[in-house]
């Protein structure tokens, strides 16, 4: 073989393996895309479920707030209603006494 065919197939035979390592780079791109893909789509499904559950609780929690505000302010009126019959009573005694 002369020097230069030998060089020729130097050539073709580097030819061959760059294109055959590009060949496996695209596939091994293609495989970590798809898995990236995946990956992003089970992230966003737990992130949607996440959010529903955090408004779920949000308006819960809104809920119980605003029972035990209402419940507080009927408690808050109740006991004034007894502390001013009890001072109406102090008074009548205190009146009878003198």
């Amino acid at each position: 073989m002369s020097f230069f065919g030998s060089i020729g197939h130097a050539y073709h035979s580097a030819e061959r393996s760059i294109k055959h390592t590009a060949k496996h780079v695209a596939h091994e791109v293609a495989h970590a895309e798809k898995s990236v893909a995946k990956t992003v789509h089970h992230v966003e499904k737990r992130v949607e479920h996440a959010a529903k559950a955090v408004a779920h609780d949000t308006v819960h929690i809104s809920k119980k707030a605003k029972q035990a505000y209402h419940s507080a302010e009927r408690s808050i009126k109740h006991t004034a209603k007894h502390v001013a019959h009890e001072v109406a009573h102090a008074e009548k005694s205190v009146a009878k006494t003198v």
